[in-house]
């Protein structure tokens, strides 16, 4: 049984490397971390507004310094932090605060377009083009619900981290001086947990796709896996290339960029081995009702129609 396992990982590990090239996610990851440039401030404005309401703007917006400082450094955290500062809350004008809203939204879900049309790419399957204004909408619909996931998470990996700060702070005697040393792990294994459900939401609801969850949640606890580990690499090429001085002022959005163009490299090498572990269970990739399917095939040149 574990010899086949091996094999068997074996086969999706070669499979994906053979189709890394032919899925373009190096091409994708470029304009989805250029893309973050527009939808990163209304996107930190709606989880602060959102996740605002549960437990304080003050707490979500250092909750947002912490996490960016950890990733790619306090220069980027306090750049964040200003954009942050700057922003407002509505005012007493409905319809101003409409179109405020509005293009928040807008603007806010451009980044998860293009994530969708990676993902797509990999399940080769496209939109269909009669049903634009409604798919159109939609999409914008099921980005926005990710985006308040996401300022949800956000609030419960405070929520967690003030739990096991407090668990280990209580239990520090028992512990024999290792209390920092598990409550790294336990935020490690929360954090990993979090980053997960949030890859198995991606996968099921963004392409367009009908499948079952249980290989979603097959190629979510591996992306999950491969990004938890992935980040630290990340963390230590960002710091180790000394971004800063590379780039002068830029650098800080440098790092930003970085860092998001390697973590979509690492989710959509995740969504390929999702793809594989699918076909290799038997299941046939159908689009939904909104798309269709698109098959590429390779023409030599003297086989052209004229």
């Amino acid at each position: 049984m574990d010899q086949q396992l091996w094999n068997r990982t074996k086969k999706v590990i070669s499979q994906a490397s053979n189709r890394f090239s032919e899925a373009d996610p190096i091409v994708y990851s470029a304009a989805i971390a250029f893309f973050t440039l527009f939808s990163m401030p209304p996107i930190l404005l709606i989880i602060v507004w959102v996740a605002g309401e549960i437990i304080g703007k003050g707490a979500i917006k250092g909750e947002v310094y912490r996490q960016v400082a950890e990733k790619v450094g306090p220069e980027s955290a306090g750049q964040i932090q200003r954009l942050l500062e700057r922003g407002r809350d509505l005012g007493d004008n409905l319809a101003a605060n409409i179109l405020t809203i509005a293009l928040l939204v807008f603007t806010a879900t451009v980044v998860f377009n293009f994530v969708k049309k990676a993902l797509n790419s990999i399940w080769g399957v496209k939109p269909k083009p009669k049903k634009g204004v409604v798919k159109f909408v939609f999409d914008r619909f099921m980005s926005l619900l990710l985006i308040i996931v996401l300022g949800v998470f956000i609030v419960a990996s405070l929520l967690a981290d003030t739990l096991i700060n407090s668990f280990t702070d209580i239990l520090a005697g028992e512990l024999l001086g290792m209390a920092s040393y598990v409550a790294i792990i336990l935020n490690t294994i929360t954090s990993y947990l979090l980053v997960t459900f949030s890859f198995a939401l991606l996968f099921k609801f963004l392409p367009d796709i009908k499948i079952h969850w249980k290989p979603v949640w097959v190629g979510a606890f591996i992306t999950g896996l491969l990004f938890t580990l992935g980040k630290y690499v990340i963390v230590h090429i960002i710091s180790s290339t000394n971004i800063s001085s590379t780039y002068g002022a830029a650098g800080s959005l440098a790092a930003i960029l970085l860092w998001v163009f390697y973590s979509s490299v690492i989710v959509l090498i995740g969504a390929l081995i999702t793809k594989i572990h699918f076909l290799h269970k038997g299941y046939v990739v159908t689009p939904n009702s909104n798309a269709v399917a698109v098959e590429v095939k390779e023409i030599e040149r003297n086989h052209l129609k004229k």
